[in-house]
């Protein structure tokens, strides 16, 4: 993976940022992938594993919270024998907030040293997906006892779809609302994707860059701003992946 043709940090981060399940759906465990990029050389702050979908720290059922924050130490100790020190995961579902930040500082006394990163979420038509504003987000953030081992990835498609900026200069005004609402410095990654559903529609849907009602001027906005973080392409078409890196490091040759 690794060129001497991306020269400036931007490109760099763009090409070598790497995110995947920790598990499959499949059981397939993926720690192989993260020690096979190591061994290339790459950062540890280039990676950002994401946990299982299964994760529902927020549910209103008491053995989901149970299975959920066991999950939710699991992946954070196959995190840290790997090396790396980020773990992105969705807060969950349901209604008790509350126990997002409760377990997360539980599983912060069982495993050191690992970051656990709150991905930004669409929402839902009945508002009960936590984590889908950054006043909600900085909230949890907020009850977090060691304020060093917290984090945020924003999600293009879930801050779009969730509305968390006017439609019109979306992304200046997206990283205004977070730098004013959370902080700069909790910044750890971004997810990059196109939408299927439209602004503000409240639906996780995602689309391959040029694919969606995202404009492509939102993007190349985005990278112009000079934000130094993880960059991840998540879309779910691997025979564009190329095309689709491609066009975002182009975003960034102006920079």
């Amino acid at each position: 993976m690794y060129s001497n043709k991306f020269n400036n940090w931007k490109q760099r981060q763009l090409l070598f940022s790497y995110s995947q399940f920790l598990v499959s759906k499949k059981k397939q465990n993926y720690a192989c992938f993260y020690q096979h990029a190591l061994l290339k050389k790459l950062f540890t702050n280039q990676f950002l594993p994401h946990g299982a979908y299964i994760i529902n720290l927020a549910s209103d059922y008491d053995i989901i919270r149970e299975a959920s924050f066991r999950r939710l130490v699991f992946e954070m100790f196959v995190v840290r024998s790997m090396g790396l020190d980020l773990l992105n995961i969705h807060p969950g579902t349901g209604s008790n907030i509350e126990c997002v930040w409760d377990l997360i500082n539980e599983a912060h006394k069982i495993v050191p040293d690992v970051i656990v990163v709150l991905e930004t979420m669409a929402g839902n038509k009945v508002g009960s997906c936590v984590g889908s504003s950054f006043e909600q987000i900085k909230n949890i953030i907020d009850h977090i006892s060691d304020q060093n081992r917290i984090g945020v990835c924003i999600d293009t498609q879930h801050t779009f779809a969730g509305g968390y900026a006017n439609k019109d200069n979306f992304s200046v005004e997206l990283i205004q609302n977070f730098d004013r609402l959370i902080g700069r410095s909790y910044l750890k990654g971004f997810h990059i994707n196109d939408s299927l559903t439209e602004y503000n529609s409240k639906v996780d849907r995602h689309a391959s860059i040029n694919e969606g009602y995202h404009k492509q001027d939102e993007f190349q906005s985005l990278f112009c701003q000079n934000i130094l973080s993880v960059y991840c392409l998540e879309t779910r078409k691997p025979e564009k992946w190329k095309y689709e890196i491609a066009l975002l490091i182009s975003y960034t040759k102006n920079i």
